[in-house]
Parts: C-alpha cells; structure tokens; sequence
C-alpha cells in the first residue's frame, strides 16, 4: 500500500475513520511522537500548551489510539522525562497496566555548560514507553564493540573424537580441540586458527558477537540534528523501534499521528512496511523527498477535539 500523510489536527483525524486507509484493518505499530511540552517554538510547529493543557490533549490522543489497534499492536510513546511520567499513568489507564512492556532510555547530544550551579541539569536522554496487549517483542541485538583476540584451542572435558593431532600437539591431558578435525583444517585456511607465535599451541580468533542491547540504548544519538527540522529523530533509531514489532506477516502498518520531519516514513519504506502519518503542517522537505498521497483533512483547523476540550490558547485552567 503507497504511504499516506494526511494533513490535520491529530486530535481531529485520529479517529476509527482513518483505517479506511489501511483497509479497515487495525494498525500493528502507533509510533508516537508527540509535542514535549517544552514551552519553546521551534520551525515547524509551536511546543506551547501548558503542562496541564498538554495532559488533557495528550490522554485523548491515547484514547483514540486504543480505537485504532489490535491486542498485538506495538505502541511506541517517545518523549523526554518532562511529561513521560504523566503519560506512562494515563498509557497504564488506557491499555492496562499489563500491557506496559519497558521504558527504553535514547541517548541524546548534550550541550556542555561551564556554569557549577544549574537550576536544571542538561537532558541528555530520550524516553520511549513501550506497550503491547500480547505476543511478545524482537530482542534487539548488536555487535558489541571489543576487539578480536585469539583464545586457547583447548577445551577441558575429555571428548575422544576431538582429540586429534594439530600443529603437532594434543589436548592437554582431560581436554579437548573445540572443533571437528574438518572445521580445523577449514579454519586454518581461513586464518582464523593457528599456532599461537611463542607457543605452537592452537589458538582460534574470537570475533566480536552479537549482544542484546536491552533497554539502554547508548550506541546511537536519537537525534538527526538536522538544520530544517531542529527535532528530527535518527532514522535508524526508528527503524530499531518499529523492529520490535515480530513482523510474521507480509504487510505491518504503522501510524505515526504526529508526521513531523518525516524520519518515520523514511523508516517505514526502508522497511516495506504500509504507513499513514498526520500532521498540521507538511513539512516541504517531505513533499521534495517522498511520492507519498497527501489528504487535506477539511476539519484540521478547528482547534478543539472530540472529547470536549478545547486545546492551546483557548484553554483555560
């Protein structure tokens, strides 16, 4: 299915109306990306609700997913620690304290200060609350960082079949070679086995493995750092987000409500997976960047929603 951005208020658009776009089927993964409250405006979208404006807007947003899912959906909340509290509450609320999978800490850049005394200490991470009803996650893995060494040939335990002569040496008495005499030989002639240069002995290369990268991630900046888009999101860290997802079907579908720079569908075609994204304001580096169907949702200037509150400026607390 070709991608699709819809251009309108989230807390407008996002209603059981939109799986006409995925063919009245649910969608598997809700990327979302919301406004972080930070009172600060940035190129492409103002991040002005107060705190409190932002609670009540962002628990409707929650609840309109809850309409657009199924029990295996992955939902992926990204935000910084500023409202990443209110909004694991009202996630436990919404789709049941079970379904809270884990809280993935993203790794952002820091910018140094020399002052000794803050008022605030510099964030330096992302949060990402991740929720699924049932089935389980992909553990991600990567390579970890150590570098190759070779190791002792010998393995201790006496295996009779693996005892065989190499480089003009045995096992040491109750040990073994670690692998068949076929894969020795085969080894050797791909220099990953050899005699150790002081001792003679068998030595193999130990290359660097695969590790699960658990819920620190600290191997990537989450941040694109882009000058178009002051808060774009590495497209890598999404692709690793949406894989979390165990894909055993030939078609996932992902929404992102809140489109922003466009990393999500950049990520989604990398992958082969369906998309529809939402936004108030299209960014022109997508319109230049994607051939993607752009809807003009007629209702995305009204700035109240479903639920009964009006949002920004004209709420009042």
């Amino acid at each position: 299915m070709e991608p699709i951005i819809i251009q309108g208020d989230s807390s407008i658009v996002l209603n059981r109306e939109i799986l006409r776009y995925n063919n009245f089927k649910p969608f598997d993964i809700v990327y979302l990306d919301p406004p972080y409250s930070t009172g600060y405006a940035f190129s492409h979208y103002d991040d002005d609700m107060s705190n409190k404006q932002w609670r009540v807007w962002f628990r409707g947003i929650l609840q309109k997913v809850k309409d657009i899912i199924h029990d295996e959906s992955l939902i992926i909340i990204h935000l910084d620690d500023n409202q990443s509290h209110y909004a694991k509450v009202f996630a436990d609320e919404i789709f049941g304290e079970q379904s809270f999978r884990n809280e993935i800490v993203l790794k952002r850049t820091q910018k140094n200060t020399n002052e000794s005394q803050v008022n605030v200490l510099k964030r330096s991470h992302d949060i990402c609350l991740i929720y699924k009803s049932k089935g389980k996650l992909n553990n991600i893995t990567i390579l970890n960082k150590r570098k190759p060494y070779w190791h002792s040939f010998g393995a201790p335990g006496i295996r009779q079949t693996l005892e065989y002569e190499l480089f003009g040496y045995r096992p040491k008495k109750g040990n073994h070679w670690r692998w068949s005499e076929i894969r020795a030989k085969e080894s050797i002639k791909r220099g990953i086995l050899r005699p150790n240069p002081k001792t003679g002995r068998p030595e193999y290369l130990v290359s660097p493995g695969k590790q699960s990268l658990g819920t620190l991630w600290t191997d990537k900046i989450s941040y694109n750092n882009q000058k178009s888009f002051q808060t774009a999101k590495s497209t890598a860290i999404i692709k690793r987000l949406l894989s979390l997802y165990p894909a055993n079907k030939k078609d996932v579908a992902v929404i992102d409500p809140f489109l922003g720079s466009g990393t999500t569908l950049e990520a989604c075609i990398e992958l082969g997976f369906s998309f529809v994204g939402i936004d108030l304001n299209i960014a022109e580096s997508i319109k230049k960047r994607f051939d993607v169907k752009i809807i003009t949702d007629k209702e995305s200037n009204k700035a109240c929603t479903d639920f009964g509150h009006v949002i920004r400026t004209a709420a009042k607390w």
